[in-house]
């Protein structure tokens, strides 16, 4: 984002907003704000739920109120924020988030939130954030931020134009969700109606990957490496992908293919433990890392071996047989290919994977239909910020 400082004065975050958020007293129970409650991709509040004091996280401290901007300050390249509504107005959020609370008489809430949307604001954390596997940031950071400072009237005109935008990219995101809705009935169902099951190992080769290490520095390979971020359930985010050095015989055997899936072996949340998506046409100049598996299906569709992947039944012996160490949720290559998975006859499979293609059909598009919206959402946020709208 390129802003024009002859335009509107730039001025720290910090300079703007209220440095001191209150602290809960622990007297009565309250709704709890966690990292995992804001959806990066929505950009709201998802699941807030109570929490007695006396059960409360050491996180749970920061109160909140209604016009504040939440922006988490782990893993700040995924840009989870989020605005308070009213419905969180006194209540508690993790000390994982900087609370931005605006001084309404020089800059608007609204404003303030399409403002930490922005590519601008997102690098500028990016940049500030220490850590390799668990890169973080700081509140004291965040609020050094500088941000445009048009005057009152103009900033409400701006967040009202990025509000037409962000809505319809909501209405695309709400089509997309409901999408996946349906294709989650098609996999209960089919679950529920076979009877028969057979081992994963039976079906598919499962393989591990490639750990790090420092030792690699000498090795004649840079390739690039998907990790567990990289892989969303029924999806593959290749926003941030980074290399590893390997050799080659390293290179060959861990080099995924159109076709093969990928499997979550650890996690810090139990039940993303199992998570799978597959691999697409271009995505295959990959290697993989050690707390994932690759599942290359040798006797069914992939396509199909992928959503029973998730099916209730397959899910609820992940849950089982997760296992927590130092913290992180993790089950063997043994657990992996000893699964059961749903046994398909032929036709039920070729009729499965027929509606399983039309629904990837439609998120495709549906996809591309987000990303275009994101890109002139942006354009529209550089624009106006800068002046030029």
């Amino acid at each position: 984002m390129t802003v024009s400082r002859e335009t509107w004065p730039m001025v720290r975050l910090g300079d703007v907003c209220d440095r001191k958020i209150g602290k809960w007293d622990l007297g009565t129970r309250k709704k709890y704000v966690d990292i995992s409650s804001v959806d990066s991709i929505s950009k709201k509040i998802i699941d807030a739920r109570y929490v007695d004091p006396e059960e409360a996280p050491s996180r749970a401290r920061q109160v909140v109120q209604e016009g504040d901007v939440l922006v988490s300050t782990v893993r700040p390249n995924l840009n989870a924020v989020a605005l308070v509504s009213s419905s969180l107005d006194g209540h508690v959020t993790s000390t994982g988030f900087c609370v931005l609370r605006p001084d309404k008489t020089i800059l608007n809430s609204t404003f303030l939130f399409s403002f930490v949307q922005t590519n601008y604001f997102i690098e500028q954390c990016v940049k500030t954030a220490t850590g390799i596997s668990y890169p973080a940031t700081t509140a004291t950071k965040i609020l050094d931020i500088k941000i445009p400072l048009p005057p009152l009237a103009e900033q409400r005109r701006i967040a009202e134009i990025l509000e037409v935008t962000n809505q319809r990219l909501n209405a695309t995101q709400k089509q997309l969700e409901e999408l996946d809705a349906i294709r989650n009935s098609l996999i209960r169902e089919i679950d529920d109606l076979t009877a028969s099951t057979c081992r994963l190992e039976e079906i598919a080769a499962v393989s591990g990957g490639l750990s790090l290490s420092s030792k690699r520095a000498k090795n004649p390979i840079e390739a690039n490496y998907l990790r567990v971020a990289n892989v969303q359930r029924n999806s593959i985010d290749l926003g941030e992908v980074k290399t590893i050095r390997v050799t080659e015989r390293e290179f060959d055997r861990c080099l995924v293919a159109d076709g093969d899936i990928l499997m979550l072996e650890a996690n810090a949340n139990p039940r993303e433990v199992g998570r799978a998506a597959i691999i697409s046409p271009g995505d295959h100049r990959f290697v993989f890392q050690n707390h994932l598996f690759r599942v290359r299906s040798i006797a069914t569709s992939p396509i199909v071996l992928n959503a029973l992947l998730s099916a209730p039944s397959v899910r609820l012996q992940l849950i089982r047989c997760v296992k927590t160490t130092s913290g992180l949720n993790t089950m063997t290559i043994n657990q992996a290919r000893d699964l059961l998975i749903p046994d398909l006859p032929t036709i039920d499979q070729e009729r499965f994977e027929s509606q399983l293609l039309k629904i990837e059909e439609l998120r495709g598009k549906i996809r591309t239909r987000i990303r275009l919206l994101e890109e002139l959402h942006q354009s529209l946020s550089a624009r106006a910020l800068a002046g030029q709208l």
